[in-house]
């Protein structure tokens, strides 16, 4: 199986983040976890970047499943985001200077998109190898957010043929370390791949 892993650079606010060094970690070190394909990548911190790039990742890796990974400032586990809102609401700009308040990410949409897999299974098997990590409901209205709603859409769409999940880590403050969410991350492609089975 071929695996997109995507984490994002700085951004107003959060001078350092941690989801670059994993994706840099991963480039160096990862090809292949278990004999599964892993290519990591960098997404831009900006609403309508973020879309035009995990287009491109979809047409020039074809993955199976994608997993991306964001800050989460007030975070101190992972947090598998199981719901994204139809909505941009953030305090700051985004890294291209657009501020978004109250703007929905498609009006045309439902208020909520909703993950279709099993994370409570997948979290027992973080929990059981002691990773910290937890299921949430609230991606926040910011890139993170925007990019959950984004894939949740077109994983659902008729022509999908690629599953996704998103997650939040802790930010350096709050204890982020590199180890135990790369442990979290081989659990989540073992997961992942017996699915398919």
């Amino acid at each position: 199986m071929k695996f997109a892993i995507t984490g994002f650079p700085a951004f107003p606010g959060t001078p350092s983040n941690p989801t670059q060094d994993l994706v840099d970690t991963l480039n160096q070190n990862t090809p292949f976890i278990d004999g599964h394909s892993i290519e990591a990548f960098l997404l831009p911190v900006e609403y309508n970047g973020v879309e035009i790039a995990l287009d491109q990742i979809l047409e020039m890796s074809n993955p199976d499943v994608v997993l991306s990974f964001g800050v989460g400032r007030h975070s101190e586990t992972l947090r598998l985001e199981t719901c994204g809102e139809n909505l941009d609401d953030a305090s700051i700009p985004d890294n291209s200077g657009e501020l978004r308040q109250g703007t929905p990410i498609r009006s045309d949409q439902s208020p909520f998109l909703y993950c279709p897999h099993r994370v409570d299974q997948l979290l027992e098997k973080l929990q059981q190898a002691n990773v910290p990590s937890e299921l949430s409901k609230d991606a926040g209205r910011y890139v993170c957010n925007h990019l959950l709603f984004y894939a949740s859409l077109l994983e659902n769409s008729a022509q999908s043929n690629f599953r996704f999940l998103f997650t939040h880590v802790p930010s350096y403050e709050n204890g982020f370390q590199l180890e135990q969410t790369l442990t979290g991350l081989q659990i989540m492609v073992r997961w992942f791949a017996l699915q398919e089975n």
